[in-house]
């Protein structure tokens, strides 16, 4: 079984694992199926109206009622969530390239503020993702002492010119990084220059900057730390990504730019 197949699988998998949450949550707001809410803005705050589906004459909720406002909005969300989940199904069954689970996301996303504030929307979006990667691997975590300081675009400190550039390049290509984290590999405690967070694959890779390959001694240790990375799981290329310079070599941008690309799109 290829890749391509597995991963067809796995997100068929996904989506009726969805399907069957939301219909077992929806079911017991069936009775509100003929209820159309709708949202305003008044003074600042949010309004919310219901009708009949057969009727024309829109009723003010008041706040004692804001729970119907609640049933009503997350049961459309809901099945409009279906619809998109069936679309999604066929995709996938056809082995579409249109499939893109972010349709289940740019759903929520398209909705009014006043809307969204109704509603469970069912999928952890990214954003949500973003911020708990971030709290899972708070940055600049390596006690030792930066010699020569180098400010980020981002605002964060770090060891040398080569590592603030690559720190920028992931900042203006919106790729989530966090400098320096903690890993423990083995037995060891390390301080990996990079971790990078894939939002779309929800999966981290370390990058590590080799800035002294002209060196034999620093060759040595940083390619035993690398043969650490691949013993303990984090396989070089696939969960680790390097860059390199010398004296006379400086930082190859464009190489290290088509990394990112080929991590960014496998």
């Amino acid at each position: 079984m290829n890749k391509d197949t597995l991963f067809i699988e796995k997100q068929l998998e996904n989506l009726n694992l969805l399907e069957q949450s939301i219909k077992e949550a929806s079911y017991g707001n069936l009775a509100l199926q003929s209820h159309k809410l709708r949202v305003s803005r008044s003074h600042g705050k949010h309004q919310y109206y219901t009708r009949e589906a057969n009727s024309n004459t829109w009723h003010y909720l008041p706040q004692s009622e804001l729970e119907k406002a609640r049933c009503i909005a997350q049961f459309e969300y809901d099945q409009q969530l279906l619809l998109k989940i069936k679309k999604l199904r066929y995709h996938l069954e056809q082995y579409s390239k249109d499939y893109s689970f972010y349709q289940l996301e740019n759903l929520y996303n398209q909705l009014c503020v006043g809307r969204k504030e109704l509603i469970n929307p069912r999928i952890i979006l990214s954003n949500q993702a973003i911020r708990t990667w971030y709290a899972e691997h708070p940055g600049s975590q390596n006690p030792k002492e930066i010699e020569t300081p180098y400010e980020t675009e981002r605002g964060e400190i770090v060891r040398s010119k080569s590592e603030k550039i690559l720190a920028d390049l992931f900042y203006h290509k919106g790729i989530p990084y966090q400098y320096e984290p903690e890993l423990i590999l083995g037995t060891r405690k390390i301080y990996p220059d990079f971790i990078l967070f894939h939002v779309r694959k929800r999966k981290s890779a370390f990058w590590e900057h080799l800035g002294l390959i002209n060196d034999p001694s620093y060759c040595q240790y940083n390619f035993t730390r690398l043969d650490d990375y691949e013993l303990n799981g984090f396989l070089v290329g696939r969960d680790v990504l390097f860059s390199m310079e010398a004296t006379k070599h400086p930082l190859n941008m464009k190489l290290i730019e088509q990394k990112l690309d080929i991590w960014l799109n496998n």
